[in-house]
């Protein structure tokens, strides 16, 4: 799933719990406002359908600049993208990635599906409504001269000082207004027949109200807005508000034009009895709840208008729902922990250390520090860990837990999230662990191209090979490299002092040196494509990892060479060999604050 597909997902779910909380907030305020003025009740149902849609526009915007790769973007990017294994565990072994994984759960696949369907079904609802209208209009027929001149002398008094055609058509259904630019009074022939002179005028003044207050275009826009958004009750809850209201508008106006509201009454029964629809997309006169506008006409405006309790108790309960939802998660992930735990400090003085992974219930480190737990368990590197006490560096600890349900099998893009959720439970507990993640400012490396003319380096090229295809088997087994100093087809081979690299992005490039450059490295090279990298450097005290897990990945290839203790440093065999560099910059990081940590009581 490409970002756009993803950041409308992300947008659509988050519209279920925003818009019910707008609704919510709607029905408060109409509620308040149940005995004012109609057009105020109008315009704030107007104003909360329009929330209801940029809220999750402005949600996915957000998203969109988060994980966009634009030079002047955040490190959000780079932090967003699935790194491929920690420091302490990817610098140990050589490992095969894929370049080109992208993340996504089936259900939000399924969601974007479902979402595009519907929006073509209720599509041809609005295409089948609108081809109505026109048929409509060009097949009536121009009204009598008396009655155009009745409109045109009504529409002087109402405010409306555009053109307005008047036409009768039996395919009319019901007194109605069409066109934004070029309105359109469209009165059946039944309705010319069942009404009074004076009802009639009164009828005409509902319509010509709608045309000097627009309607017709708002209500197109409704139509739009129920089309995108027609998964969600409120939307429909709302927009049928401000249809309401908006009949009440106009009932108000054609009142004070014929000063008789029983006449008017009468009028709108009149036309209730007819056989009539109005059709969806034109606003009429025979719109909204008849019953209510016929009692408000008789009983005067001291009748209030409430709206139902159903759709704040809907909306409420959808929120909660959704809320739950989130807090099952939350708590279905810190709930998975281990069984059995052995957490034992080691004391034989070794420097290697090591993450095992041997059977599908157990998990193994050996002699790794705690720090270097905490990071492995939150998926961090060694910069966005801040706090603790010295010792957390330099005690080592042997740790052998078993889970009684089957752990997820380690890939080569990293461990399952299963297993770090439970890693952190078992720090919790034993070391009494308690962190919380903040945003701060912090040094970084910026990859940018180091010439002006932006070409390559000597040890750089652009990758022809189809990564997704290979890696997933479909154009059949990876060939080795053909010496130890060639990259991978599609993959990487890390080891001390050397970095080979085939067919990746450059945005994974600047996670992997990361670790080497001792600080978080994003991509503002603005190259697009995946590509074939060999850097060799003389290594400054680079952190040695453990070996892979067993059966995670395919058979190794051949060791790196060793690296030339005589050679340039990493930045400048970035600069040589790559074409590119690393410049010092700022930005917001995300990273895991250590507020309490104790060492562990004796198995």
């Amino acid at each position: 799933m490409n970002t756009v597909a993803y950041v409308i997902t992300a947008a659509l779910m988050h519209s279920l719990w925003q818009d019910a909380i707008v609704a919510f907030a709607l029905w408060v305020v109409l509620h308040v406002l149940r005995r004012r003025s109609p057009n105020l009740r109008y315009l704030v149902s107007c104003a909360a359908l329009a929330a209801m849609v940029l809220w999750p526009v402005v949600s996915s915007l957000s998203l969109r600049a988060s994980s966009s790769s634009d030079p002047t973007s955040s490190l959000a990017s780079s932090i967003a993208t699935p790194t491929a294994i920690p420091e302490i565990v990817r610098s140990g072994w050589n490992s095969v990635v894929q370049t080109q994984a992208t993340s996504v759960v089936p259900f939000q696949q399924s969601v974007l599906l479902i979402w595009v369907t519907g929006v073509m079904l209720f599509s041809l609802r609005a295409v089948g409504s609108s081809v109505h209208a026109l048929r409509a209009t060009r097949r009536g027929a121009p009204a009598e001269t008396g009655l155009t001149a009745i409109v045109t002398t009504i529409a002087t008094r109402v405010g409306v000082t555009r053109r307005v055609r008047v036409l009768t058509s039996t395919l009319s259904q019901g007194p109605a207004t069409i066109g934004a630019l070029r309105p359109v009074i469209l009165i059946p022939p039944a309705a010319l027949a069942g009404l009074t002179p004076q009802q009639l005028e009164a009828i005409i003044a509902h319509e010509l109200a709608h045309i000097r207050r627009h309607d017709y275009l708002v209500n197109l826009i409704q139509v739009l807005v129920e089309t995108l958004l027609f998964y969600h009750p409120a939307i429909w809850w709302t927009s049928n508000r401000i249809r309401v209201e908006r009949e009440l508008c106009c009932d108000d106006v054609a009142v004070r034009f014929c000063g008789d509201r029983l006449e008017y009454a009468q009028a709108l029964i009149t036309l209730a009895r007819l056989p009539l629809a109005s059709p969806r997309l034109a606003p009429g006169a025979r719109s909204g709840p008849l019953v209510h506008r016929i009692q408000r006409l008789i009983e005067g405006d001291a009748r209030g208008f409430a709206p139902s309790l159903w759709p704040p108790a809907f909306a409420v309960a959808l929120v909660i729902s959704c809320a739950a939802v989130n807090v099952g998660w939350a708590q279905t992930a810190d709930a998975q922990r281990f069984e059995v735990a052995s957490v034992k400090q080691n004391r034989s003085g070794d420097l290697g250390l090591g993450f095992d992974l041997p059977a599908t219930r157990r998990f193994t480190a050996t002699n790794v520090p705690l720090r270097d737990l905490i990071r492995f368990a939150f998926d961090v590197d060694d910069t966005r860990l801040v706090g603790g006490p010295d010792w957390i560096k330099s005690d080592r600890f042997d740790i052998v837990a078993t889970s009684d349900q089957d752990i997820p099998t380690w890939t080569p893009a990293g461990p399952p999230s299963m297993l770090l959720s439970m890693l952190r439970s078992l720090l919790k507990e034993r070391f009494q662990l308690a962190t919380r993640t903040e945003t701060r400012e912090l040094p970084v490396y910026a990859l940018v191209m180091a010439r002006t003319d932006r070409a390559l380096g000597p040890r750089a090229s652009v990758s022809t090979v189809d990564c997704a295809a290979m890696l997933s088997g479909r154009s059949g087994p990876q060939p080795p490299p053909a010496s130890p100093s060639d990259p991978p087809q599609c993959g990487m081979r890390i080891g001390p002092g050397q970095m080979l690299l085939g067919g990746v992005p450059m945005s994974q490039f600047a996670t992997a040196l990361a670790p080497f450059a001792r600080r978080l490295v994003v991509n503002r090279t603005e190259l697009a494509g995946n590509f074939n990298l060999q850097l060799s450097w003389t290594p400054q005290a680079m952190r040695l990892g453990g070996p892979p897990p067993d059966g995670a990945v395919p058979p190794l290839p051949p060791p790196v060479p060793p690296p030339d203790q005589n050679g340039a440093s990493l930045f400048v065999s970035i600069q040589e060999q790559l074409g590119l560099k690393l410049e010092p910059s700022r930005a917001p990081v995300d990273v895991v604050v250590i507020d309490r940590v104790g060492r562990p009581t004796p198995d």
